[in-house]
């Protein structure tokens, strides 16, 4: 291998935490369209649907028919801009289409689903129900990912993560997770390289840069990997238990990088 070979020098003990913050705005890392758009626009359209189910008259039929619609009209766009959003631009060209044809193929097992229901119940009243409850289900799995953190120390210190704690109490729930992770620190200029050949996102200098933060797979391992300076130099965080699977993807991975 060349002599431009990543370096991955021992690191110090550090400690870790988990931040889970409570639902609250001012600390989504993620663009704020993305995470709160499809969640109201979700809910606009869970409470027209609710509406079908206390109307019984032609302009009540009308009046939430328009108000689900206009959800409609904006949940679409949103999803799209959401994808922009989190996914490089060179991979819309499939996940887009991906998306619009699982959207399409649940629209048309929904409409299946509901003239099922009143082939069985004489009413549609059970399929608007179902409606109710699916963009319920929605909802509790858009805000699964927002709000998490993992908090880093070089000094192993367990009174840090009580401090911590105390800190963020009202705001956040901390655990720690020291015993949990390892850190990989790979620098040098084929660093990135080798991180591209089994990461699922685009690890490009201009669409990764210091500072830059992603939870992906690389080589099958769900890792938490970090540009840390311009070396460059990356920190990837995985469970200790795949730290030798990690480690031996490195060294079979490493001898095919060259400049």
């Amino acid at each position: 291998m060349s002599d431009d070979a990543p370096e991955l020098p021992s690191l110090p003990a550090r400690t870790f935490a988990k931040i889970d913050m409570e639902p609250d705005d001012r600390f989504y890392d993620m663009p704020r369209f993305v995470t709160r758009c499809p969640l109201r626009v979700r809910s606009g359209q869970m409470v027209a649907v609710g509406g079908y189910l206390l109307t019984d008259n032609e302009l009540g039929m009308y009046t939430v028919s328009a108000a689900f619609a206009l959800g409609f009209s904006g949940l679409i766009p949103a999803y799209i801009v959401s994808v922009r959003e989190l996914f490089p631009s060179s991979e819309a060209s499939w996940r887009v289409p991906l998306f619009m044809f699982t959207a399409m193929g649940g629209m048309t097992v929904g409409s299946w689903l509901a003239g099922h229901l009143y082939d069985v119940f004489g009413s549609y009243g059970p399929a608007f129900m179902v409606g109710v409850l699916s963009n319920l289900a929605n909802l509790a799995l858009i805000g699964t990912g927002a709000g998490v953190w993992m908090a880093l120390s070089e000094q192993p210190d367990p009174e840090w993560i009580d401090d911590l704690s105390r800190r963020l109490s009202g705001i956040a729930s901390v655990s720690d997770q020291s015993g949990g992770y390892v850190i990989f620190r790979i620098s040098g200029p084929s660093a990135r390289p080798l991180l591209q050949r089994g990461a699922f996102i685009d690890l490009d200098s201009s669409a990764f840069f210091p500072g830059s933060v992603a939870t992906t797979v690389i080589a099958h391992i769900g890792v938490t990997l970090w540009q840390v300076d311009s070396t460059p130099a990356f920190e990837v965080a995985l469970f200790r238990s795949f730290a030798k699977s990690f480690r031996d993807w490195i060294d079979a991975t490493a001898p095919s990088i060259r400049f």
